[in-house]
């Protein structure tokens, strides 16, 4: 066994660099430390919000990624999740790891899906390129050695992977690309001006080198726009809301 245990690795490896189109299922996790200062004199209220992000943080988004060499689509797969907590009176917090998203390499451009309101929008933004410090730290995932990699993503993101430098694709989950081999495992780490910090992780679960239904989602069903006209659109309907809300309290 000590001898066909390497030879069935290697296979796998092959195979998996061979392949046009594959398919690769993440978990995603959150875990958000927000500020809860408004509840300070609610111990009670503190404590079931402190017990519902806990709780959510252990429940898992699923991501599907489809690439092939050239491009990427990233998209959430809708489950029931029946270990949701359902305590009485508990307030319910669920998170979603990363909003769906398209990468094309060749052109360098991301495209980034969001709802807003009772519309989906598509942000199209130039593709970011990170300068990755590979480490010589190694372990295993799915069966395959993966390296550890490290980089600066902006002023408020670091983050950490693990990529398997026998499968050639460079796309990862999320926005995360640019490596010598396919991204299996992301920590991301989020601290915000306003005291919110988020850990994200993915893993990998499962690799499909022959799915029988896969294709690359690119967001062609949804209108295209910019992050300034997205911010100009959220920014109104704010100011809707907003307007709202003081004819509300006016009125009582």
């Amino acid at each position: 066994m000590k001898t066909i245990f390497p030879i069935i690795l290697i296979f796998i490896g092959l195979n998996l660099w061979a392949q046009d189109l594959i398919s690769v299922t993440y978990e995603g996790y959150v875990k958000s430390t927000p500020p809860l200062e408004r509840y300070k004199n609610n111990p009670q209220k503190l404590a079931e919000m402190e017990r519902a992000f806990e709780e959510a943080a252990k429940i898992p988004s699923i991501h599907i990624l489809t690439l092939n060499k050239n491009e990427s689509s990233f998209v959430l797969e809708e489950r029931i999740q029946n270990n949701q907590p359902s305590e009485r009176g508990m307030s319910m917090v669920r998170f979603t790891a990363c909003n769906d998203l398209y990468i094309n390499l060749n052109n360098k451009f991301i495209l980034n899906e969001h709802d807003l309101g009772q519309k989906k929008y598509v942000i199209k933004d130039s593709l970011k390129s990170l300068d990755w410090k590979i480490t010589n730290e190694k372990k295993e995932i799915l069966g395959l050695e993966v390296r550890k990699a490290a980089a600066v993503y902006d002023s408020i993101t670091n983050v950490e992977v693990w990529y398997a430098p026998k499968i050639s694709f460079k796309n990862g989950p999320s926005q995360y690309w640019g490596l010598p081999g396919l991204i299996l495992e992301v920590n991301e780490s989020n601290h915000y001006p306003n005291g919110v910090e988020n850990q994200v992780r993915f893993i990998a679960t499962s690799i499909d080198t022959q799915p029988k239904s896969a294709e690359i989602e690119r967001f062609e069903k949804h209108k295209q726009i910019t992050q300034e006209e997205y911010d100009e659109i959220l920014s109104e309907m704010q100011k809707v809301y907003q307007e709202m809300h003081d004819d509300g309290v006016q009125k009582d």
